[in-house]
């Protein structure tokens, strides 16, 4: 079973292995070539020709139904709350008695990171796992949660973004981990890029992904975007660490492995369109915080 941090994944992407604007053709073609196999024999050729039109339509329409469903986006709720000044220690805990009574046995786990660089250091992320969104229909929070949030969590929060929820990208990113592989930090990198070019950096960001899966990477690296509740024209990286150390070169720089994997001067082609494209990028680094998560 997949899991990110910890919770198992609800839903399987399909990677189909031709265009899909072509499969339903495909489709219509296999049940046509099942007909003829095991069709039924008919006196009135206008019946058979009918009746094998009608087979093929309803299986085409039956199997493109199923794929469909099973491509579910894979998503993660996420709130960003920023203390008051002093008021670190005072939120922590109400934030950990928070957790004791509602996000342990309820079935809603969470996971906290603390920001630790750039203008949001102090920040805390709090994130649910990778779920469907499915998840949210059945994970409704009693009153009693917002009653104890409101008397022992908000008196010390300075600001909060509100929840957002964040696309999470199998094909541009490494296989999710356990509870038990949760990294110590994240480092986290978000890039804008111009307008019109987003087909283009996720073009990028696969090829990169490629790279490091043909020449054997070990790095963690996860990729989301922001779809809603929050700044949307972010896609942001996620590298998995476990000390400050870590941001030392520790493996094959992605340079190499691109001419590795695609030949000699892609990693130059790569680079270029990386430069045209890229407008703004921010990073910053988490701290994983498993006192104030349930994931452990």
């Amino acid at each position: 079973m997949d899991y990110l941090w910890g919770h198992h994944l609800r839903s399987e992407v399909l990677h189909l292995p031709m265009p899909f604007f072509l499969f339903p053709d495909y489709l219509q073609q296999f049940s046509v070539f099942y007909f003829e196999l095991f069709y039924v024999r008919m006196n009135n050729q206008k019946d058979k020709i009918m009746l094998r039109k009608i087979f093929a339509i309803s299986i085409t329409l039956a199997l493109f139904g199923s794929l469909v469903a099973q491509e579910k986006p894979i998503v993660l709720r996420q709130v960003d709350i920023t203390p008051k000044p002093g008021m670190a220690s005072k939120l922590e805990k109400g934030l950990l008695d928070h957790n004791k009574k509602f996000h342990v046995d309820a079935g809603h786990p969470v996971i906290t990171w603390q920001v630790l660089s750039g203008p949001n250091t102090g920040t805390l992320i709090r994130s649910t796992p990778l779920v469907n969104w499915e998840y949210f229909d059945d994970s409704n929070d009693p009153p009693e949660d917002q009653v104890h949030w409101d008397r022992y969590v908000s008196p010390h929060v300075e600001s909060t973004s509100g929840q957002y929820y964040n696309r999470f990208f199998p094909n541009l990113s490494s296989k999710p981990v356990s509870a038990d592989g949760i990294p110590k930090m994240l480092r986290v990198m978000s890039v804008d890029v111009e307008k019109g070019a987003w087909s283009n950096i996720f073009d990028l960001f696969e090829k990169a992904q490629q790279a490091r899966d043909k020449t054997g990477s070990s790095q963690n690296v996860w990729v989301i975007r922001t779809i809603e509740g929050g700044e949307r024209r972010y896609l942001t990286t996620l590298f998995g660490i476990d000390k400050w150390a870590d941001r030392n070169p520790q493996e094959m720089p992605l340079s190499e492995r691109m001419d590795e994997a695609f030949g000699k001067g892609s990693w130059e082609k790569w680079l270029e369109e990386w430069r045209e494209i890229v407008i703004e990028r921010k990073d910053e680094t988490w701290l994983y915080r498993p006192d104030l998560s349930t994931m452990n």
